[in-house]
């Protein structure tokens, strides 16, 4: 197997999964929390992104399909594709639609950034690691101004006002006034 991520909370390597290419996702224990402790923690945050996972394309958002969850490792189809830091505007569109799906059925992504979207034939939503189920605008606006401060920071406005076009559900001016207040707490911390 290949290492081919490494984050605060998990490995991720590409392999095979019964001859299938496959990503097999590792939380690792922390060895600063007692180790009943990081077990369960581990254990509780696999299964919810395992949920996050099989939710979300069962909304119409496409994520990898969960092949098999252990427990602190989901092993997850391989998708192939660029992240969506090299996408066009038609795709942060369509990006903006994915998401709201995801918010209608009270789903927050928890680091939705363009490197947590692969474009293969479409876009492919991955890493739901810091994600949960919700129905409070606050969570839906703060999921949101997570992308907006990366498109900004990398002067992609364009980027971020295609994202706008798309994100069109029933709440969706809620959310985004609600990210302006966000927006402007955070201004005084």
């Amino acid at each position: 197997m290949e290492l081919i991520a490494r984050g605060a909370e998990a490995e991720v390597w590409k392999g095979k999964f019964l001859g299938i290419p496959a990503v097999f996702k590792r939380r690792v224990p922390k060895k600063y929390r007692l180790p009943e402790l990081d077990r369960e923690i581990r254990v509780r945050r696999t299964r919810r992104e395992a949920r996050l996972l099989v939710r979300a394309k069962e909304a119409g958002v496409n994520t990898p399909a969960v092949l098999y969850l252990r427990p602190a490792e989901i092993v997850m189809e391989y998708v192939e594709g660029s992240d969506l830091r090299t996408g066009n505007l038609r795709d942060f569109e369509l990006m903006g639609e994915y998401v709201a799906l995801l918010h209608g059925e009270g789903m927050v992504h928890g680091d939705l950034t363009p490197a947590n979207v692969l474009k293969s034939r479409d876009l492919v939503f991955i890493d739901f690691g810091l994600g949960f189920f919700t129905r409070d605008v606050e969570d839906f606006a703060v999921d949101i101004l997570v992308l907006k401060k990366t498109l900004l920071a990398t002067g992609e406005e364009e980027k971020w006002v295609a994202f706008l076009r798309g994100y069109s559900w029933p709440m969706a001016e809620r959310v985004l006034k609600r990210m302006e207040k966000v927006e402007r707490r955070a201004r005084y911390l």
